[in-house]
């Protein structure tokens, strides 16, 4: 903690500009004592305890606290103090040199165009083989709400707060329904990375840690103030994202596997039509394969653009009158569960969680719960 609120301190431009607002979550003294040492150069505010509270399942206890902390801390920072705008980040977090150039030249954005909703310093393909670390000051529309690092403004909290949900906030905010259409804006270096050396497991109890650890900060800072970020806003992007979508090179999720030779330094595009198509490809190149409300990570209208090749690649949706369906997320779940347990040293038999003969073999392994966790799946 006190390493990021120092990083504050380092590079934001003017406290006026950017004051800082520490809220913890309450009942760790050390936690405290800590925050408090920079009390005469933040606003400490500290959510009260909830622990006692009811309301939350037993396996849901963490992502309750956490979405309970966040409204919270959300209210106070907007209706109690008033702010406009606000940056949400975590203590876990490194900041790079240009976190605050960044969100003072983007903050424009959200006024500027009502289908951007948030701002974000993370993308979730951020790892350095698939991002272009010599053009960092890239920047893409994302309909995938990243996190980790965001901006947003006091008239969407004013549209949040009301329905904000008891646990899981982040998945929450990528329900279509919630979206409404709205994308963020996200870097192709990400200006904020976990710092693996204070990083505890999280919410999602360190399945990610191997990843993370491969997202590194720009290696220059960028003056986002002399960038045209005019091509973000929802018709120049667009145009142009169509027209380089159409000009790269076409390979088929077949020619793929054939291992076709790719002239380096010119665009390609990757068609898939299913979850199980898109978990392939993205295994192939190193991005992140899960689905959430029906959107890969960092898509944008179902097209994810990462760096390969020495040049820029597209995953895309061969798929007419395209749009985010949800189920999805059960089918990609299917698939998880599917890489799991149905593999050679463990499960060989009809992959399908209500197959009798697999429900015998987890119960026969004194494992029913385990299978019981996983709801929802559509065998595909």
């Amino acid at each position: 903690m006190c390493n990021h609120v120092n990083a504050f301190f380092r590079l934001r431009p003017a406290e006026s500009e950017f004051p800082v607002v520490v809220s913890q979550d309450c009942c760790h003294d050390d936690t405290k004592e800590a925050i408090l040492a920079f009390n005469d150069r933040i606003t400490f505010i500290e959510h009260p305890d909830q622990r006692k509270q009811a309301g939350y399942k037993s396996g849901a206890k963490n992502y309750f606290l956490i979405s309970q902390h966040y409204r919270w801390a959300l209210d106070h920072v907007f209706m109690t103090l008033q702010y406009e705008h606000a940056i949400i980040t975590e203590d876990d977090l490194d900041i790079a040199d240009d976190f605050f150039s960044y969100f003072l030249s983007l903050r424009r954005l959200l006024r500027e165009d009502e289908t951007i909703w948030c701002i974000s310093a993370w993308n979730d393909n951020g790892g350095d083989t698939i991002t272009d670390r010599r053009h960092s000051e890239s920047l893409y529309r994302t309909d995938f709400f990243p996190g980790l690092g965001w901006m947003l403004q006091r008239k969407l909290w004013l549209e949040l707060r009301e329905s904000w949900p008891e646990a899981f906030w982040d998945d929450w905010l990528r329900h279509q329904d919630v979206r409404k259409g709205r994308s963020c804006v996200r870097p192709e270096v990400s200006r904020t990375a976990h710092n693996m050396l204070v990083a505890g497991k999280g919410s999602s109890n360190g399945m990610y840690k191997n990843y993370l650890s491969g997202i590194h900060l720009p290696d220059e800072a960028v003056d986002f103030a002399k960038i045209d970020i005019s091509y973000l806003l929802k018709n120049n992007y667009d145009q142009t994202l169509k027209s380089s979508l159409e000009s790269a090179r076409l390979i088929t999720f077949e020619e793929l596997n054939k291992k076709p030779h790719l002239e380096a330094g010119k665009p390609v595009r990757f068609p898939y039509e299913t979850p199980r198509q898109f978990r392939e490809l993205a295994a192939h190149f190193g991005l992140m394969k899960d689905i959430r409300s029906g959107m890969p990570r960092t898509a944008y209208d179902g097209i994810v653009t990462f760096y390969f090749n020495d040049a820029r690649a597209y995953l895309y949706p061969a798929i007419d009158s395209f749009a985010y369906n949800e189920t999805w997320d059960d089918m990609n779940r299917y698939l998880e569960f599917a890489e799991l347990f149905c593999r050679p040293g463990r499960y060989t038999g009809k992959c399908d969680p209500k197959d009798p003969e697999m429900i015998a073999w987890f119960a026969k392994r004194k494992q029913s719960k385990r299978l019981s966790e996983w709801k929802n799946l559509i065998v595909n």
